[in-house]
């Protein structure tokens, strides 16, 4: 997938200008340039009975003016800026290309994997209380892979070290339907959770566009989800609060997120990339 990112990059910034450079025929001023003979009465004819004439050459364009001698209009300084800004942009995508699948990502792997093998109440991390959540709309395409490894980082945390809050709202595919079976999976397994589904507790703005009314549904949204913050979930207290995209994402992201700076940290924001580069930049 990063592979696939970082060529779209690449693609995205050298493709147009680079076609917009492809050399064309050369043009020459014969070509363009319309002869006409002029001649006074008395100018002497040649032999074939042509009368000797001048060509007269028509006013060129500006830009052939400037580029006289070349065939093709003179290159802009302004170009040369623009192809060193699309050579960077161009080196930074192979950089991502080339590095996308660090070895440490990966590092956490085998003890997620021993995790699922191996349940445990206490889990397998440090023992931190984690209050897990996220916000779900429209997102059945996401969402298997989203709980599979949800599943994966739960059991790592542990039952006795976590807490799991999800909304779903507003939707119309199979996402309540989805969660509903995750819920009861994670009941047989001993998990503590609250997953709300076809919540239409927030009023959805109409249209849903990124304005202030959007944002300020996203807020209440949020704020909903968190509620059971404001109660006792018995665990004698939370140590970090973990909140999800609905995103396509690894458990070995989320642990790696945790670890940020051994835990030294107030708040820690993973990176989301889309087809063209960053996703949710503005």
């Amino acid at each position: 997938m990063a592979q696939y990112v970082a060529a779209c990059i690449v693609a995205r910034f050298l493709a147009p200008s680079l076609l917009r450079r492809i050399p064309q025929p050369k043009r020459t001023h014969t070509a363009s340039v319309e002869l006409d003979t002029l001649h006074d009465n008395d100018e002497p004819r040649l032999a074939n009975g042509h009368a000797k004439g001048r060509p007269r050459r028509l006013s060129e364009p500006a830009h052939w003016q400037r580029g006289r001698g070349l065939g093709r209009p003179a290159l802009h300084p302004r170009w040369f800026i623009a192809l060193i800004i699309y050579l960077a942009v161009g080196i930074f995508g192979l950089y991502c290309w080339e590095t996308f699948d660090n070895p440490t990502d990966w590092r956490t792997r085998p003890l997620l994997d021993y995790a699922v093998s191996h349940p445990r109440p206490q889990g397998h991390g440090n023992s931190e209380k984690i209050f897990f959540t996220a916000l779900f709309h429209n997102n059945e395409a996401v969402l298997p892979f989203w709980i599979e490894q949800t599943n994966r980082l739960l059991h790592y945390i542990g039952t006795d070290n976590v807490y799991i809050s999800v909304m779903e709202s507003w939707s119309h595919d199979r996402s309540p339907d989805m969660l509903e079976d995750w819920a009861r999976e994670l009941t047989r397994k001993g998990f503590r959770h609250r997953i709300l589904t076809r919540d239409k507790t927030v009023v959805k703005p109409n249209p849903m566009q990124t304005d202030q009314f959007r944002i300020e549904f996203l807020a209440r949204s949020r704020n909903r989800v968190m509620e059971p913050l404001e109660e006792d979930l018995g665990m004698g207290g939370l140590d970090r609060v973990i909140f999800s995209n609905d995103v396509f994402i690894h458990a070995e992201a989320f642990v790696e997120l945790l670890n940020t700076k051994d835990g030294e940290y107030d708040v820690a924001c993973g990176m989301d990339f889309a087809h063209w580069g960053l996703y949710d930049n503005w």
